[in-house]
């Protein structure tokens, strides 16, 4: 019987140190460890149907956001950005070509005053990237992007920008009201390096809406997510699952 309780304790111990170790990993620095137990998962009324949202079970905490557009909170960007590569075919081995990348962000913010001082963790989209030497018909490109359906999820296998990245950033201390600028710790499903078989993204409705200048595409997701820290080439430490979600969003596109 003693045996028996020993080996039972110290199961527990074992499970209770990896526990530890999954909130605090040693890549870490401690500001960035302090803020992992502390993550508070806003819960804001979407009953209402905003202009964007969504709503997740992460490792079991209910996280919600709703927002009107950008001036309210929610921030959509869809840009050109600049990556190198090296590993380009038609070049010779060792030189660097430059690639203009075209790819849709989302992420929403909302630090009303009942979040100051306090941490927060707030999910973040990506759609797969694109080089824009390739890109014809910008047009045709997002109403294929955006189209109904399961797409694939990104989990650092394949290369750079070939499907959807979910992500979670656990912001440091909100110090005022409507504050935009953060630091702290981003875990993306890219950062596994590895397959995740529990990644899952499907644009269940797609709407476009002409607004003149520009077409309004609104998005409506489910999805699921296993979290990564990304660190280095390697697979990341493991942060978590988003259990389940769902999300409306919407792109701008200049006709």
């Amino acid at each position: 019987m003693n045996k028996l309780y020993f080996f039972g304790l110290l199961f527990l111990l074992t499970v209770a140190a990896c526990k530890k170790e999954k909130t605090c990993p040693p890549q870490y620095p401690d500001s960035a460890c302090e803020l992992m137990p502390s993550v508070e998962y806003p819960k804001l009324d979407i009953s209402n149907e905003p202009d964007a949202w969504y709503e997740a079970d992460i490792e079991g905490s209910t996280s919600t956001m709703g927002t009107g557009y950008e001036s309210d909170g929610f921030i959509y960007s869809g840009n050109v950005t600049t990556r190198f590569r090296t590993d380009t075919p038609d070049l010779t081995p060792g030189t660097t070509k430059v690639f203009d990348i075209l790819y849709f962000n989302f992420f929403l913010y909302k630090p009303a005053s009942n979040y100051l001082g306090q941490s927060i963790g707030l999910l973040e989209f990506q759609s797969p990237a694109f080089d824009i030497d390739t890109v014809a018909d910008l047009r045709t490109l997002v109403n294929n992007l955006l189209s109904p359906g399961i797409k694939t999820v990104s989990d650092g296998v394949d290369q750079e920008g070939s499907g959807w990245v979910i992500g979670l950033t656990i912001r440091g201390k909100i110090t005022e009201s409507n504050q935009t600028s953060f630091g702290g710790v981003s875990l993306y499903t890219v950062g596994a390096h590895k397959t995740s078989p529990n990644n899952y993204f499907e644009i269940t409705r797609s709407e476009a809406k002409d607004m003149g200048n520009f077409v309004r595409f609104t998005i409506w997701c489910n999805f699921k997510a296993d979290l990564y820290n990304g660190l280095g080439e390697q697979p990341g430490w493991y942060f978590g699952q988003i259990r389940s979600g769902k999300a409306k969003l919407y792109v701008d596109v200049n006709k």
